[in-house]
């Protein structure tokens, strides 16, 4: 089974390794642009911090969409590199763009959850709990990995495909609020980062 996945795995990657060479100019043009979203990644969320106590206590709990609490990296690699694999016949760079802003994301969201520590609504009462450095899953609160990285996967798919696609990542971040998964902050600045790395790289990406 572990041997028949990885070769639909690798199968899956041949058309991206054999176009690659051609996209480094892309990438490279891509991380340099990267600086344009740091003002809206930190600057768009900020006022949500205030409303994080508030939200929490009204928003409805529900069991709707549960089986998305289980899905982890591993699940979302394989959702971007089918996503991108599904985009590849119809344009190359938007399946690229899906692959580099979710690996971006992933790395970024990563190292952000690890150093800032905050407790999740489950785990504290109170949205301003930190323990940086915990490798403990009721403190990697912060952003909500499942909004950021729904919005980079999704986001070139939507810019290129039609508007109707930013539906699965709205699902995905609002269903972190009424699971009790994360606060309103964890899930707006997620989501901001998922959206605007995406865009970076999808409108730097070569004309078709």
């Amino acid at each position: 089974m572990l041997k028949r996945s990885l070769a639909m795995f690798l199968l899956l990657l041949i058309p991206f390794i054999s176009f690659g060479a051609d996209y480094l100019d892309e990438l490279v043009m891509d991380v340099h642009n990267l600086s344009k979203v740091i003002v809206p990644v930190f600057c768009v969320p900020l006022p949500s911090f205030l409303l994080d106590e508030p939200v929490n206590r009204g928003v409805s709990r529900s069991n709707l969409f549960d089986f998305l609490n289980d899905l982890n990296l591993v699940h979302f690699t394989a959702i971007a590199v089918v996503s991108a694999a599904v985009a590849y016949p119809f344009d190359e760079y938007t399946a690229f763009t899906v692959i580099e802003s979710f690996l971006t994301t992933a790395v970024f969201v990563g190292l952000v959850k690890f150093v800032v520590g905050r407790g999740r609504p489950y785990a504290e009462n109170n949205p301003f709990i930190f323990k940086p450095f915990s490798l403990t899953e009721g403190y990697q609160s912060f952003p909500s990995g499942h909004s950021a990285l729904s919005w980079s996967i999704f986001t070139p798919i939507a810019k290129r495909f039609g508007d109707v696609w930013y539906s699965i990542p709205l699902v995905f971040s609002a269903q972190r609020l009424w699971s009790n998964n994360h606060w309103l902050s964890d899930v707006m600045f997620g989501s901001s980062t998922g959206y605007y790395i995406a865009d970076v790289f999808y409108s730097t990406k070569s004309p078709e």
